[in-house]
């Protein structure tokens, strides 16, 4: 059978098996989150990352309120322990920027990742600074 030769029951289950996916990524990256907390604290770096993939994961399966709530919740940490200027803060502004635009918020969305892409390409510029071997030595 062909891709576009798909009919309604074809369509069903995999509708079926994509709602399953998403429900064990938000159970399994809760249970990360609640592990992250439990060993480390509620103001550590992996405890505000693991809110990042748990709300990306609850957006995924369409829980959009919700996930910018504690996404909100994550950038605040990585905020407070990494730095606005981190790459994994970076990465996470571009996250909630994504469910920011399913919210319909898209202007605010837009800006948010526009500003946070320019910054996290910054970042990867400046990291080879002061290299003193060209990649093209590795040829």
């Amino acid at each position: 059978m062909l891709a576009n030769e798909l009919d309604d029951d074809n369509l069903a289950a995999i509708s079926s098996m994509q709602g399953w996916l998403a429900t064990v990524a938000v159970i399994k990256y809760q249970q990360s989150l609640d592990l992250w907390k439990r060993r480390h604290r509620a103001s550590h770096a992996s405890t505000g990352w693991g809110y990042i993939l748990l709300d990306n994961a609850k957006a995924n399966a369409g829980h959009f309120v919700s996930a910018l709530a504690d996404m909100q919740r994550g950038l605040t940490i990585l905020d407070g322990t990494l730095g606005s200027q981190s790459r994994r803060y970076l990465m996470a502004e571009i996250a909630y920027s994504h469910v920011l635009d399913q919210t319909d918020a898209h202007v605010e969305a837009a800006r948010m990742k526009t500003t946070a892409e320019q910054e996290l390409k910054e970042f990867y510029r400046v990291q080879c600074a002061d290299c003193t071997v060209s990649a093209t030595a590795f040829h």
